[in-house]
C-alpha cells in the first residue's frame, strides 16, 4: 500500500521533513520524542541525532541507549540530568518509549521542564504517540505541556508517492548512481510503502549497474532477480506476529510450488536470526556487537529485528 496523500501530524508534532530541515540548522531540541509508523525513518533520524551530538565517536562515554520498561522513567532522567563526561555533549536514547507508565512520564516531565545544558534526551517508539490516543492522564499532561518551547515531538508517518520518488533519488544520489522516473515508479509499485525492501532493492541494483543511470529496463531485471525478498516480508510479518498479513502473502507465494522450499527455507532462516537476537538481547550485548555476531546491517537489525524478537519471550 502507497499513500496517495500526505499525512497531517498529531496537534503539537511537526513532520520528519520539518525535522530534518531544523536538524539541518543547527536546530537540536534538549528533549526529542519520535513517533509514527516508519520505523525506517525513526532509526535513520535517529542515527542523524546521535552524529549530531557525539559527531564521530560512535562508542562514547557520554551515550547512554535503554530500553524503557515500566518504573524507569525516574532513571531515564537522572541519566539525561547527569552532566557529560570530560564537558562535551550528551545524548541519552530511551526506546520502546510506549512502555512508560504515568509515573514515568511525570519524572521525565520534571526533567524536561529545566534540561542540562550540552544533554539530549531522545524517546522513540513505534506507531502512536508514546501516551496513546486516548485521554491524556495527569503525568502524561506535565511532559507534553513541559516539551512547548523546549522539545519537539516528531511525527514519522508512511510516505506519499511524492515522498517515496524523492526518498528514492536522495538515496540514489548517495549510492552513486542517476535514477529514471520510470524505474522509480516500477520501484515504488513492486515494494509499495517498505522502505527497508525498497532500500534493499534499490542498493541491489546499484551493484548491478555500478556508477551509472539506473533505468526501468534494469530495473526490471534486478526486480526479477529478487522475488525472493518477498519471503522475507512474509517472515518479518510472522515475526511482527501480523497473521493476517502474513496468511495473504502466503497465499499469492505458495500458488507456485516450486517457491515453497524457497519459502520454508527463508522463514527457518529468520526465526533462528530472531532466536539469536532474544539471546543476545538476554546477554545485554550491544548492537555494535550483535551486527559483528550475525552480519545484519545495523539499521534493520534495530527496526526489524529487536521488535521482532521482543515479540517472542524465552
Amino acid at each position: 500500500m502507497v499513500w496517495k496523500g500526505k499525512q497531517q501530524p498529531a496537534a503539537g508534532a511537526i513532520t520528519c521533513e520539518e525535522f530534518r530541515a531544523r536538524a539541518k540548522a543547527g536546530e537540536l531540541a534538549p528533549v526529542l520524542v519520535f513517533y509514527g509508523k516508519e520505523d525506517t525513518l525513526i532509526s535513520r533520524a535517529e542515527e542523524h541525532v546521535k552524529k549530531s551530538v557525539l559527531g564521530d565517536r560512535a562508542n562514547d562515554f557520554n551515550y547512554e541507549l535503554v530500553y524503557c520498561e515500566k518504573g524507569m522513567g525516574r532513571q531515564i532522567a537522572e541519566a539525561a540530568a547527569t552532566p557529560a563526561f570530560g564537558g562535551g555533549t550528551k545524548l541519552v536514547v530511551a526506546r520502546m518509549a510506549q512502555e512508560l507508565k504515568d509515573d514515568d512520564w511525570a519524572a521525565i516531565a520534571r526533567y524536561a521542564a529545566r534540561p542540562m545544558k550540552g544533554s539530549c534526551l531522545l524517546l522513540t517508539c513505534p506507531g502512536s504517540p508514546p501516551w496513546g490516543t486516548g485521554r491524556l492522564t495527569e503525568g502524561r499532561t506535565a511532559f507534553k505541556d513541559a516539551m512547548k518551547g523546549r522539545g519537539a515531538l516528531v511525527e514519522f508517518n508512511l510516505l506519499d508517492e511524492r515522498e517515496l520518488a524523492d526518498y528514492i533519488r536522495r538515496e540514489a544520489r548517495k549510492m552513486g548512481v542517476t535514477i529514471t522516473e520510470n524505474a522509480i515508479a516500477l520501484l515504488i509499485d513492486e515494494t509499495g510503502d517498505s522502505l527497508s525492501l525498497l532500500f534493499t532493492v534499490l542498493e541491489q541494483a546499484s551493484l548491478y549497474i555500478g556508477k551509472k543511470q539506473l533505468d526501468i529496463g534494469t530495473m526490471k531485471t534486478v526486480l526479477t532477480n529478487l522475488r525472493g525478498y518477498t519471503v522475507f516480508e512474509f517472515a518479518a510479518a510472522l515475526g511482527q506476529r501480523e497473521l493476517g498479513k502474513a496468511m495473504g502473502m502466503a497465499e499469492h507465494m505458495f500458488r507456485s510450488r516450486d517457491g515453497i522450499p524457497v519459502a520454508i527455507a527463508n522463514i527457518a532462516r529468520h526465526f533462528r536470526l530472531l532466536v539469536k537476537v532474544r539471546d543476545m538481547l538476554g546477554r545485554g550485548m550491544t548492537t555494535g556487537q550483535m551486527v559483528g555476531a550475525i552480519h545484519i546491517q545495523e539499521q534493520f537489525l534495530r527496526a526489524e529485528y529487536i521488535p521482532q524478537a521482543r515479540n517472542f519471550p524465552a
